[in-house]
This record gives structure tokens, sequence and C-alpha cells, in this order.
């Protein structure tokens, strides 16, 4: 498949051709993988995938949790 980028902002091509030059990699190489990168599954999303949408709110949880809310007045003079 055949993609072309239009409206590459001059400092993210500057930044694509550095790093193709330090890598010996093609402009093409290193944006292929930045695409890659930024649409992995993997990574922190990886290890949190068990608990990701479990949230269940807990009233107990939040009353024990309110005194750390509260701003003293006297510490912030």
């Amino acid at each position: 498949m055949t993609l072309i980028l239009k409206n590459v902002p001059p400092e993210v091509e500057t930044e694509m051709r550095a790093r193709a030059q330090a890598s010996g990699q093609s402009l093409e190489q290193v944006a292929l993988a930045a695409l890659m990168a930024g649409m992995s599954t993997t990574g922190l999303d990886e290890h949190l995938r068990a608990v990701i949408g479990t949230w269940v709110d807990d009233p107990d949880f939040d009353a024990a949790v309110a005194e750390f809310e509260r701003v003293d007045e006297k510490a912030w003079r």
C-alpha cells in the first residue's frame, strides 16, 4: 500500500530526516517505524489490559480518602 503524507510540519520532517541519517535508514523506514510505534498496543496498555474498563465506584473508599482532598488553609499561609 502506498500513502502520501501532505502538510508535514517542518520540524517533524527535520527530525525524521535526522533520524534516518543517524540510523542509516531510509526516510520511508523511519516514517513507517514511527507510525507503527504510535499505533502499537504493546507497552503500558498491554500491562494494564486486565484492568482497563474495570473501574467500580466505591463510596466507602471515597469517604475514606475525602480528607486528602481538604485544603489546610493554615498550611498555605
